[in-house]
C-alpha cells in the first residue's frame, strides 16, 4: 500500500480507492514492483565462442527489492563503437546469467552493455562496457567461462601437433608442445584483475598466430577461490548441508569451509558425508583437506570439479570407506622439497571395497610381501595383477629386499613383455630402503615398464635404498611410455647404470610420450655409457614434457664412452622441460679415443629433435672431458641440435671442458631460438656461450636483467641477494 496517496472516503469511490491503493500512484512502477531499479554490476565476461560469429556474455545475478532473481531479465546492447547510446538489441530469458549473441562478423570489434530489468519494467543504468574481437584461424582459438567465475576462463584451440605459445595478455603465457595430435586442447587460466585482454596463440615453427579479445569486468570475484572448499578446523560456512543420509555439503558463497568436527561427528554416528564443489560459485573447483580427519565408520565422498588436495593426514579405520572424484583434475597429496605434507592412512586394512578413485575400486596395499609374490595384494605381489588399481595404505619398509633373490633384490613390477598397465597411487606414503641389484637386466626400477595411456603412477616417494640396472633404469620407473602420467613422486635413493646400459635416471630411466609433473630426485646418479640424468635419463616424443620438477643429486658418467649427461635430463629429444631446475654437479669423463661423446650440461646433456626448454635453470658445476675431441660442456645445455628453442632460462655453475664450453650452451647446431636466457659470467668462468646473454653476478640478482620474464606468477627474486627461483617451489 502506498501511504503517500490521498485518502478518499466517498463511498461511491471506494472501489477506485482500493484499486488505487493496490496499484500505487505518483509515478510508476507497474504490477509487482516499485520505482526502484535493480542493483546490478553489469556484464562480467564477454568471450568469442567456438562457432565463430558468436560472443557469450556472462554476469552475476542482479538483486531487486521486489523481483526475485529468477524473474529478472537482462537487456543487451550491441554496438561496433565504444560509448554508443544504449539501444536494446537482445533480451535474455528470465533468471539467465549468460547470453550468446550470434550473427556477428569475424575480425570486428564489438562493444556490449548489459542492464537488468525487473518485473515492473525498471532498468538499471550501468555503463559497464565489454569489448571483444575475434581473429580465428585454423587453430580455432576460443574461450568460455569456467566454473561460472568471472576470472576463470577455459581457452580451447585445435592442435596440429606443433609447439604453440598461448599468451594470456596479462603478462603470463604457456608453451604447449603438442599435448595431443590433431585434436582440441583446453588450457585453464584465472585472471587476477579486471580488464580487457588480448589472448594470442602463436604456432611454431610456422609463426602463424590468431587472437581473441575478451573483457573481464568485476574485480570482486576475480582471483578468489570461491569455488574451492577447504576442510579445516575452522567453523563450517559458505555452504549448506542437505540434512539427509548421506548428508551433502554444497558451497554457495565465497570461501566455503567445512569443519573437521562436522565431518567426523556425522560419519562416526553412521551418517555418510558427501562434499561437492558447485558450478554455481566462482573459483578453481578444488577440495583441500588442510587439517587431520579420522573416522571409523561411514563413507566420506569428496567430489571436486578440479583437484582433491590432501594437505593433512586422513585416517580411515574400522569399517569406513573413502570415495574421491576429481572431474577435471587429479587427486594429489601436498608435497614440498622435504616430502609429503599429507597422506591417507588405512591402518591394518588391505584389499578392495575400501577406496574408490574416479569411480574405480582400488586395492589397498599395506605390506611389502615376499620374494616372488604374485598375490596382487602386496607390493611385490602387484606382479600378479599388472592391470590392477592399487593404493598404499601405509608407509612400507623394504629393507628386507636386500636379501631377496640371491642379492638381486626386489623384482620390478612389469617387464618389456608384460608391462604394468594399471594405476598406482601412493596416497602420500613412502617406500624406504628398497634394493634392486640387476646389472644384467633392462627396464629396472620399482616399476620395470609402465605402458598404455591410462597407466598412472602418483603420490609416492622412495626414501633411501639403491637401484642398479642396465639400460632404462630409474629409481621409480625404468621405462614409461604411451601417454600415461607420472605425477607427485620422488626418490632420494641412488641409481646406477652398468654394463654399458643407456637411459639412466634418478626417478625415470626412459620416458616416451608421457607427462612427468611435480616430481623430484635427490640421490646421486651414475651411468657408464650415455643418456644419464638426475631426474630422467632420456625422454622423447612431443607429449614427453617434464614440468614443475627438480633434481639435486650429482650426475657422474665415468665410462670410456660416457656422454649426454645432465643435471635433470641426459637426453631430451622432441620432449619439453618447463618450470624445472637442477642443482647437482655433472661430470663426464669420456676417455675412449675416437668417440665424439663427452657432452655434459647443468640441466640437459643434449637437446635434440624438437626438444624445448622454458622457465628453467641449473646451478651445479659442469665438467666434460674426451680423449679425442675434448668434450662439450654448457652451464644449462651441453649440446643443442634442436629445432625447439630455449627461453627464459639461466645457469650459474662453473663450466670446464677440454673442448668446446659455453656459459649457457656448449655447442649449438640447432635451428631453435635461444631467447631471454642468461648465464653468470663470473661464477661460470665463461665469457662466451653458443647462445644466451652473459651477465655479471650483480646483474643476475637484479630483476631488471631478466627481460620478458613473468615475475607476477612464475618467478621470484630477492633483489640484490638471490638469483631468480620458481614460485611453485
Amino acid at each position: 500500500m502506498n501511504f503517500n496517496c490521498p485518502r478518499i472516503f466517498h463511498s461511491a469511490l471506494f472501489l477506485f480507492f482500493i484499486l488505487l491503493s493496490v496499484s500505487g500512484c505518483g509515478g510508476g512502477g507497474g504490477a509487482g514492483g516499485t520505482s526502484s531499479a535493480p542493483s546490478f554490476n553489469g556484464v562480467a565476461v564477454a568471450i568469442p565462442s567456438a562457432a565463430g560469429g558468436e560472443v557469450t556474455l556472462s554476469w552475476d545475478a542482479a538483486t531487486d527489492d521486489a523481483t526475485a532473481s529468477s524473474a529478472m531479465v537482462y537487456d543487451i546492447s550491441v554496438a561496433t563503437t565504444t560509448g554508443a547510446p544504449f539501444a536494446v538489441t537482445h533480451t535474455s530469458a528470465a533468471g539467465a546469467t549468460s547470453y550468446t549473441v550470434s550473427g556477428l562478423t569475424d575480425d570486428t570489434d564489438y562493444f556490449f552493455v548489459v542492464r537488468a530489468r525487473d518485473a515492473a519494467g525498471n532498468r538499471d543504468t550501468n555503463s559497464v562496457e565489454a569489448v571483444t574481437h575475434e581473429l580465428m584461424g585454423t587453430m580455432n582459438l576460443r574461450g568460455a567461462t569456467m566454473f561460472g567465475a568471472a576470472g576463470d576462463i577455459a581457452f580451447t584451440y585445435f592442435d596440429f601437433c606443433n609447439t604453440n605459445t598461448l599468451d594470456f595478455g596479462d603478462g603470463s603465457s604457456i608453451v604447449q608442445n603438442c599435448p595431443v595430435d590433431n585434436s582440441d586442447v583446453t588450457v585453464n587460466h584465472q585472471y587476477a584483475a579486471a580488464g580487457t585482454y588480448t589472448v594470442t596463440m602463436t604456432e611454431s615453427p610456422s609463426g602463424n598466430s590468431e587472437y581473441i579479445t575478451l573483457t573481464v569486468t568485476p574485480v570482486a570475484k576475480v582471483g578468489v577461490a570461491a569455488h574451492q572448499v577447504v576442510i579445516s578446523n575452522s567453523a563450517t560456512g559458505g555452504g549448506t548441508w542437505s540434512g539427509a543420509n548421506p548428508d551433502v555439503f554444497t558451497p554457495n558463497a565465497l570461501g566455503a569451509k567445512v569443519a573437521v568436527t562436522d565431518i567426523q561427528s556425522r560419519l562416526n554416528a553412521g551418517t555418510s558425508v558427501v562434499i561437492n564443489t558447485s558450478t554455481a560459485v566462482g573459483g578453481n573447483g578444488d577440495i583441500s583437506v588442510d587439517n587431520a580427519v579420522s573416522w571409523n565408520t561411514g563413507a566420506l565422498t569428496l567430489s571436486a570439479e578440479r583437484d582433491v588436495i590432501v594437505n593433512a593426514v586422513m585416517t580411515a579405520s574400522g569399517t569406513s570407506s573413502l570415495l574421491l572424484n576429481s572431474y577435471s583434475g587429479t587427486v594429489r597429496v601436498g608435497m614440498n622439497a622435504g616430502g609429503f605434507s599429507g597422506k591417507v592412512d588405512f591402518p591394518g586394512r588391505t584389499g578392495a571395497g575400501i577406496l574408490t578413485i574416479g569411480g574405480f575400486p582400488y586395492t589397498i596395499i599395506n605390506s611389502l610381501g615376499s620374494a616372488g609374490s604374485t598375490t596382487a595384494a602386496d607390493l611385490q605381489g602387484m606382479n600378479g595383477g599388472l592391470a590392477g588399481y592399487y593404493a598404499l595404505g601405509s608407509d612400507i619398509d623394504a629393507a628386507a629386499t636386500s636379501g631377496w633373490n640371491s642379492g638381486a633384490g626386489f623384482d620390478p613390477v612389469g617387464t618389456p613383455g608384460t608391462p604394468f598397465t594399471g594405476q598406482f597411487n601412493g596416497l602420500g606414503h613412502t617406500i624406504s630402503n628398497l634394493t634392486i641389484n640387476r646389472g644384467g637386466q633392462d627396464e629396472v626400477g620399482l616399476f620395470g615398464r609402465v605402458y598404455l595411456s591410462n597407466a598412472v603412477v602418483s603420490n609416492v616417494g622412495l626414501v633411501g635404498g639403491s637401484v642398479t640396472g642396465k639400460s632404462s633404469t630409474g629409481g621409480l620407473v625404468g621405462y614409461i611410455a604411451e601417454g600415461g602420467l607420472l605425477s607427485n613422486c620422488f626418490n632420494t635413493g641412488s641409481v646406477t647404470g652398468i654394463n654399458g646400459g643407456i637411459y639412466i635416471g634418478g626417478l625415470v630411466g626412459q620416458n616416451y610420450h608421457t607427462p612427468i609433473d611435480n616430481s623430484f630426485a635427490t640421490g646421486n646418479v651414475t651411468g657408464d655409457y650415455y643418456a644419464v640424468g638426475g631426474l630422467v635419463g632420456a625422454q622423447g616424443s612431443w607429449r614427453g614434457v617434464i614440468s614443475n620438477s627438480f633434481a639435486t643429486g650429482n650426475v657422474t658418467c665415468p665410462g670410456g664412452s660416457a656422454s649426454d649427461c645432465g643435471g635433470l635430463v641426459g637426453m631430451n629429444s622432441d620432449g619439453g622441460i618447463t618450470g624445472s631446475y637442477a642443482t647437482g654437479n655433472v661430470v663426464v669423463n669420456n676417455a675412449q679415443v675416437g668417440t665424439s661423446g663427452g657432452r655434459a650440461g647443468g640441466l640437459v646433456g643434449i637437446n635434440g629433435g624438437n626438444g624445448w626448454i622454458a622457465d628453467s635453470y641449473a646451478t651445479g658445476s659442469v665438467s666434460a672431458t674426451n680423449a679425442a675431441n675434448g668434450g662439450y660442456a654448457g652451464g644449462l645445455v651441453g649440446w643443442t641440435s634442436a629445432a625447439g628453442g630455449i627461453s627464459n632460462s639461466y645457469s650459474t655453475g662453473s663450466v670446464t671442458s677440454t673442448g668446446p664450453a659455453g656459459g649457457l650452451v656448449g655447442t649449438n647446431t640447432g635451428t631453435g631460438a635461444i631467447s631471454n636466457s642468461f648465464w653468470d659470467t663470473q661464477t661460470s668462468g665463461q665469457a662466451t656461450s653458443a647462445g644466451g646473454t652473459g651477465k655479471t653476478t650483480t646483474e643476475m640478482k637484479a630483476q631488471a636483467s631478466f627481460t620478458g620474464w613473468d615475475f607476477a606468477s612464475r618467478w621470484k627474486i630477492i633483489e640484490g641477494v638471490s638469483y631468480p627461483t620458481l614460485q611453485i617451489f
